[in-house]
């Protein structure tokens, strides 16, 4: 190989991945695995980048490199290459599991109307920083 590096480009629809990468502090065992092997490469003059692409956007590669994953995650012929699960990854799961099961109980519930005005959604709910002290609680529900 001459002094010239090559590159390589990884496409992504993972923004979950792409921001891990770049987080100097997130360490899980996956992130810090990627961030061993692209050491290894740019040692060999190989330059990786990365790049987000939107999912289901009718990318020609996307699509296949999903059916190809979602093929793999589910066939139990395959030899398992990665048996640890990071207690945070258990965390981000449950968490994102139960504000799926709130938000179908919030969609149901044929009460609470006018905090629905407030609060169209769980994850807006959650993404406002509000102390909800009694008299919020009471502006809110009409109560």
């Amino acid at each position: 190989m001459d002094n010239s590096s090559c590159t390589a480009t990884v496409f992504t629809d993972s923004r979950i991945t792409l921001d891990s990468l770049h987080n100097a502090n997130n360490h899980a065992y996956l992130i810090e695995e990627i961030r061993k092997r692209l050491s290894r490469l740019e040692g060999t003059k190989w330059k990786i980048e990365f790049l987000w692409v939107k999912a289901r956007a009718g990318i020609y590669g996307n699509k296949i490199a999903d059916r190809l994953a979602k093929e793999a995650a589910r066939s139990t012929d395959a030899e398992m290459a990665f048996n640890r699960i990071p207690i945070s990854t258990l965390y981000y799961e449950l968490e994102e599991e139960a504000k799926q099961h709130w938000q179908k109980e919030w969609e149901k519930c044929t009460k609470a109307a006018i905090t629905k005005e407030y609060f169209p959604t769980v994850q807006e709910r959650l993404s406002m920083n509000i102390r909800v002290t009694p008299k919020i609680a009471a502006m809110t529900t009409g109560h």
